[in-house]
């Protein structure tokens, strides 16, 4: 089992602390965990919820099968809750990759079953984070103009196995997701994005969504299992350097980073 993995120390806690630590310019007080596809899903959650007991751990997005309905996030939401019927304060919101090989169909957010997860997901008060490729992004506005009141986190920018020659239509779907207040953007995982300047699609999201609507990310681990050797931090570089080419402050920068 991966969570028994995790617990073993192929990637525990303790090398997270220890490859984040490396950094020249970075440090880690707190973070947030997103689902790494542990099975089953529930399982990984309670164990992480746990460590925001004694940990830098503060917050995590759980895997909430919103693609199987909202009978499927009821159920595994209440494997969560405690004995007086409350959800975990520090469990903040959901995800489920649309990625993956086969890759899912562009559209693949559209599916009838999908969108009552998340309505489901709505009434608890938790966000939804779209990992996608890049030519998902005109249906992920769909799914953002038909829930307004749920936050939306972009994951990666949005650019999952993409490449050079389709950042123009990205751009273009960049523009019109940013017009909507109820999406952020995490800036990270730019050595998955396949194209040769990742810092001209970080200054590109910095721009159109500003500062309060951008999140440093580690990406970790995956970065570094993606492409061993990788820096831990190269992502927090990478943006703080846009962060300053648009003159940002001191709170600009907090705003970003934490």
């Amino acid at each position: 089992n991966e969570t028994d993995a995790f617990r073993s120390g192929v990637w525990s806690l303790k090398r997270y602390k220890s490859e984040m630590g490396r950094s020249d310019r970075f440090r880690i007080t707190s973070c947030v965990f997103v689902e790494c596809f542990n099975v089953p899903a529930v399982r990984e959650a309670k164990w992480v919820l746990g460590l925001c007991k004694d940990s830098i751990v503060e917050g995590v997005v759980a895997q909430v099968p919103c693609k199987d309905g909202a009978d499927a996030v009821r159920v595994f939401l209440n494997e969560l809750r405690d004995e007086a019927g409350s959800l975990p304060e520090n469990l903040k919101g959901a995800r489920q990759v649309f990625l993956g090989s086969p890759m899912p169909k562009l559209d693949a957010c559209l599916e009838n079953k999908f969108l009552e997860g998340l309505q489901e997901l709505a009434r608890h008060g938790l966000h939804w984070e779209f990992a996608v490729q890049p030519g998902a992004l005109p249906y992920v506005l769909r799914v953002v103009q038909t829930f307004p009141k749920i936050m939306f986190v972009l994951d990666h920018l949005g650019h999952n196995a993409g490449h050079d020659s389709d950042i123009k239509a990205w751009k273009k779907s960049i523009d019109a997701l940013a017009k909507y207040p109820n999406v952020v953007v995490k800036m990270g995982a730019c050595e998955e994005w396949g194209v040769s300047d990742p810092l001209e699609l970080i200054k590109y999201g910095l721009k159109k969504f500003g500062f309060l609507r951008c999140i440093a990310e580690s990406n970790w681990f995956v970065n570094v299992a993606f492409k061993p050797g990788y820096a831990a931090d190269r992502n927090f570089h990478l943006l703080l350097t846009a962060c300053k080419h648009f003159n940002a402050t001191e709170a600009d920068i907090k705003a970003v980073f934490s």
